[in-house]
Order: structure tokens, then sequence, then C-alpha cells
């Protein structure tokens, strides 16, 4: 009985501490798309790209003493192949095609600015010079006249958006690997170590991965992206949206990371050495986002060189290992979304815009701490702003007032203001739910030098009023201790504060621990008394056993040794790789 109550306990605390996963592995289906082979070559093709039925790929070509890397351009609906660049003596690289148009890397005025973004249009069969910016400019991702590129224009590298037609600098920020998708840059931030989602009109940054991602791409309100896994061995294939900050796993054990892509409701990418999905080799997959399910569309390659969705077609490269022999281009329709899964479920209605304004009158510093940590405001005299969608909007000396875009976790977010002299402070806190706005505010608060005062608020009671809606705690020498905490509506005044209640009696205990933690505790105080019970019970008196004759202790054959402990290696993502641009052989030109 002790026994089974004891595993009983141990399962709640072990079952408590379980984190909830969104997002499962799922099994493929095999589908013919019937690809058609547009090229077969003998190398010399790389970085290839389709957007609907063009579809670009830079080729190098052997002149003089050096190699001519040329711009080819292929119409799968006119079946024509155009040399965009050929044998000018330069390197034309990373083409990227769009609706109108595709972009690439151009080192034809390389003595003045390094590598320049030019611009071919399908339509009036023209090139022009798109960028001018010092330093060189690299990997463009084009959508419809907007192109997002890296410029290394000598320390650090940045995130640029031009606009292709009249050259327009858009957007130059700090970050790497950017993609793009109407008004939406996603890009890493090396600041903040961690993948982020800019939005040009709003001038605001969400969090979306942290730097375990891996090829993110970008299409409409969803990002897709590798994650790796078992100490690098394996990789997931994930999907982030970012209309509602939610991230699913769209197929587990995904085989050795290999080219990835997003276009409109498919996902795909290919995988190498994948043994659980399609065997030893090199395989292409869809996952279809409305339908959560995944497709095999190819057979088993030795090797896939390049893989690109766009506009309701998929296409991509393959051929043997390490580059060698021939190896061809194809491409295909995709299919149309498949149905979404039925679910008894109401659908999920539309989750609230929230947003927060802040404004605090010194002589205090405000800081503004959300539930995974990050900080916006001043700590210790040193400022912070790493809470996505934050921004300080002014800072007088005597006012600070800040604004947060796109929140997540509102109850969870904490306030922090300390002192930086002597005098009382005013605090406004500001809900902003689709347009419908709460405010939590104290004024008049005394506040000393060095006094901390720790705000949060349960935002659901702060609508209808209630009383207890604002939780206060305070620090009153700056130790890092609260001693006292205090509950409020939502004006919050200072005989509040100085009634607060001492922190460590009972009743502040319970009201700092919260509801779920006391009721688990209760279950494993109610077990361990039915269990103490249990053993009180009364037993009948041992029956007496005859006298025996007395015989000597037996002597112990020696203290048990317990085998030592056995570690399970540690569990975790293992850091990618950066991957080296691919230098492909010198070959001889094709025969277009």
């Amino acid at each position: 009985m002790k026994r089974a109550l004891t595993l009983l306990i141990l399962g709640l605390l072990f079952f408590s501490m379980i984190p909830i996963q969104n997002g499962a592995a799922a099994d493929y289906e095999s589908i013919d798309l019937q690809p058609r082979m547009i090229l077969e070559n003998d190398g010399g093709m790389a970085y290839f790209e389709c957007s609907g039925y063009h579809m670009a790929w830079d080729y190098s070509r052997p002149s003089g003493d050096s190699t001519d890397e040329d711009i080819v351009l292929w119409d799968e609906y006119n079946r024509t192949m155009t040399n965009v660049t050929y044998l000018d003596g330069h390197r034309q690289i990373y083409p990227s095609t769009g609706d109108y148009g595709v972009v690439w890397s151009d080192d034809r005025n390389f003595a003045e600015t390094g590598f320049d973004l030019y611009y071919y249009s399908y339509s009036l069969k023209n090139i022009t010079r798109v960028t001018t910016n010092p330093g060189d400019d690299l990997f463009p991702r084009i959508d419809g006249e907007l192109v997002a590129y890296e410029n290394y224009p000598g320390l650090g590298t940045y995130v640029m958006v031009s606009n292709v037609r009249t050259g327009e600098v858009l957007l130059n920020i700090s970050g790497t690997n950017p993609d793009i998708s109407g008004r939406n840059i996603a890009y890493f931030n090396d600041t903040l170590n961690a993948w982020y989602v800019y939005n040009l009109d709003s001038e605001t940054n969400t969090w979306v991965a942290d730097y375990n991602a891996i090829g993110v791409r970008i299409s409409g309100d969803y990002i897709t992206y590798f994650n790796r896994a078992n100490f690098g061995k394996d990789s997931y294939v994930m999907i982030h949206k970012i209309s509602d900050n939610t991230t699913i796993t769209a197929l587990r054990e995904a085989g050795d990371p290999g080219f990835l892509d997003i276009s409109g409701n498919f996902v795909a990418w290919s995988a190498d050495n994948n043994t659980l999905y399609g065997g030893e080799g090199a395989v292409v997959y869809l996952y279809d986002i409305q339908a959560q399910k995944v497709m095999k569309v190819s057979p088993i390659y030795e090797r896939i060189f390049g893989i690109s969705l766009g506009g309701g077609r998929i296409a991509w490269i393959d051929g043997p290992e390490y580059y060698t022999g021939t190896y061809g281009m194809w491409t295909a329709e995709l299919p149309e979304p498949g149905p979404a899964p039925q679910t008894d479920e109401p659908p999920a209605e539309t989750p609230e815009h929230l947003a927060l304004r802040l404004k605090l009158d010194c002589p205090a510093d405000l800081l503004i701490k959300d539930a995974a940590g990050n900080m916006l405001g001043y700590l210790n005299g040193q400022f912070y702003e790493q809470i996505p969608g934050g921004k300080l909007l002014s800072d007088d000396g005597e006012t600070e007032e800040y604004f947060i875009d796109g929140v997540a976790n509102i109850d969870d977010f904490t306030y922090l203001v300390t002192g930086t002299g002597n005098g009382t402070y005013a605090l406004q806190i500001t809900e902003i739910a689709d347009e419908v706005e709460t405010t939590v505010s104290a004024a008049g608060i005394e506040i000393s030098k060095g006094v901390a005062h720790l705000y949060s608020v349960d935002w659901e009671k702060a609508i209808t009023g209630a009383t207890d809606a604002t939780t206060v705690k305070i620090d009153e020498n700056g130790d890092g201790t609260f001693e006292k905490i205090a509950k409020a509506g939502t004006t919050v005044t200072n005989q509040e504060i100085l009634e607060a209640k001492d922190a460590g009696s009972f009743l502040g205990i319970l009201g700092y621990v919260g509801p779920v933690p006391i009721l688990l505790i209760v279950i494993i105080l109610l077990v361990a008394v039915i269990a103490f019970a249990a053993g009180r019970k009364k037993t009948p008196p041992p029956v007496q056993a005859p006298p025996q004759q007395y015989a000597p202790p037996q002597q112990a054959p020696g203290y048990y040794q317990p085998p030592p402990n056995q570690q399970a290696p540690p569990q975790g993502y293992g850091q990618p790789q950066p991957q080296q641009p691919y230098q492909p052989p010198q070959q001889e030109p094709p025969s277009y």
C-alpha cells in the first residue's frame, strides 16, 4: 500500500513536469506529379530557383583562365531558354525569380562597389542595375517588386530591401539570411541570436525561432525551417504561423537536411539518407499545410542539388554524389490542396491582436519582461530592447514611454519600477485588444532610490474591474528579495502599497504561489495523510513461536555495494553547421 501511494505521488510530480508538444510525426503517401525533365547536363548548374513557369540558375562557363558565370532563364510555358548574360567575363550568381523578372548578384562594377544587384524583366527583356551600395550585395530574394538581400559594407552584415524598378532602399538593419514575402522579411538577428520577422509597415520585429533553425523560408502567413535534433543526426521540418505565433512539426525524422522551400499552401524539401521515409538516398517531399499530410513526390535519387516552389509549380535538380556526372532539372505542377482534416471541435476563434502602451514618470526606471524572459527598458542603468515588437517611444529624463505590438501571453508580463531617487512616481499600463483599451494605473506612489516595485496584471480581472486584478511585490531595501506583497484593482494607491502584507506569511505565500501549484500541493498532502493513516492501522498481536534452542547468528557476507548510476546522454538540438557555397567544376558549355 505504501509503495503504491509513493509511486502515485512520484507519478503526479513527473507528469506535472512533462511539456506539451505541438505537432507530431506524419506518415507520407506517394504521389505521381508526372515531372518533366527540362535539361540534362554535365555539371555547371547552381543556385537554382523556380517561380511559376520561370526557372533560373547560374551556369559556369570556361572563359580564358577564369570561370565566367552567367544567368540562364527557362520559360516552361513557351519551352524556351534565354541566356540573360553570356560570356561577358563577369560573375553573375545567386539568381532569384519573381512574378515579373529575375534578380541576381553581379560583379561587373566590382572595383567600385563590389557585387551589385541587377534585374532582368520578362516582358521588356532588358537588364537594369538595382543597387549601388558600397560593399557586396549578395543572396537576393525577390517578391513582386521588392528584393531582400545581404549587404557587406566592410564591418558587419546588413539586411536590406530595395525596389527593383526604382532602386529605392526601404530597409537597412543588422542581420543575415533574409527572405521576403509581401511586406514581411524573415531574417536572422545577430544581436538577439534568433530568427525574426520584420514588417515594413509597422516597423516591428516578431520572434520566429531560435538559432537552431536552418534554411528559413517565408510565404504569406507561414515560415518553414529545419530544426536539428538527436545530436545533429536528424532534423524536423517545422512550420510557424505568423498571425497567431504558433509552430507545428510537419515531419519528424526528416533525414539529413537538404533544400527547403515554401509557397502558398505547400512546403517542399529534400532529405538525404532517410531510412524512415523513403530509404537510402535523396527524396523530394511535399507537405500540404491545409490537409496536414506529407507526400513523397519523387523516386530515390543519389543526390538533390536544389529544390524550389513558386507560382503553383515545383522544380528540383538531381544527380550523383559529389556533383560528378550527368544530372538533370525536373519540374511539375503542384496538386490542389487537400481538404482540412475532419474534427468535432468547433473552429478556433481568431486571436485578439494585443498591444501594450506604458508610461512612467520619474524618479524611477521601468523594466518590462515578457513570458520568455526578454526585457525592454532600464535595469541598473543599462537599456535593453529584446521583446519582439517592443520599442522605446520617448525618454526625456523625466518620462519614459514604451509600445509593444503583437503581445502574446500578456498575463505573464511583469513591470519592474526601480527608484532612481526619492519622491513619487506615476505608472500607466494600457492593454490594447483590437482597439479596446484597459488601463491599470498607479499615481502618487512613494519610492526611494534602490527600492523596487514589481507589478503584474490579470487582464481578465482588470477588464471586469476586479479589486485583485493587480499584484505588487515590494523590495524595500534593494537586495533583490521582495519582502511584501499587495493586491489592488486597476487603480493602485500609495496607501495600498503601505499596507502590503509580509510576503513570508502564509497568506502571502499562497498569493505568490498561485492556484495551480496550491492544488498540486494539496493533492500531495492528501495522499501523504492517507499513506500515514494506512501505516497506523492496528494489526492483531503476532503469534508467539515456541522457544527454540539458541544458535549463534550467521556472519553477514559483507555490505551490499550498489552499481554506479548509469546516466543517459543528454538530449537536445545540435548547432547547425554553416553551409559552404557550391563551387561547380569547370565544364564545357551546354548546347542550348
